[in-house]
């Protein structure tokens, strides 16, 4: 869950015998240590590997190159917890509501280039 596991994941995927070409980060702090995994082996994010991180803090807009992301309404869930938790306490129950909340996917140059920027392959002239 952090930038150093991020990168210690990364050197322990690419020691496969078949490495993967793409992280699908369980946060944004390890995505980043993935991308600094990646740069140490002189490789660069979006355009040699694909990494996506989970949170999409503020830092991911302006990192180098900039991290696709999946994005949570983070205040909402915190005030739906607190909500959760007075009505629990309330009603004297240890039982928590399932929740689940909209997402979206932020995508920026981590992935690897849009499909704008070389055209979609489908009668683009060559």
């Amino acid at each position: 869950t952090s930038r150093r596991g991020g990168m210690a994941c990364l050197e322990t995927a690419l020691a496969a015998a078949e490495p993967p070409t793409a992280a699908l980060c369980f946060n944004d702090a390890v995505a980043f240590g993935v991308m600094l995994a990646l740069r140490k082996r002189g490789l660069e994010a979006g355009a040699d590997f694909a990494v996506v991180g989970f949170d999409d803090v503020a830092e991911a807009e302006h990192y180098m190159p900039a991290l696709t992301s999946v994005a949570v309404d983070t205040p909402g869930l915190g005030e739906r917890a607190a909500h959760v938790m007075l009505k629990m306490i309330q009603s004297r129950t240890t039982r928590a509501e399932d929740h689940i909340g909209a997402v979206s996917l932020v995508v920026r140059e981590s992935c690897g280039p849009s499909r704008s920027a070389h055209g979609t392959g489908m009668g683009d002239a060559a």
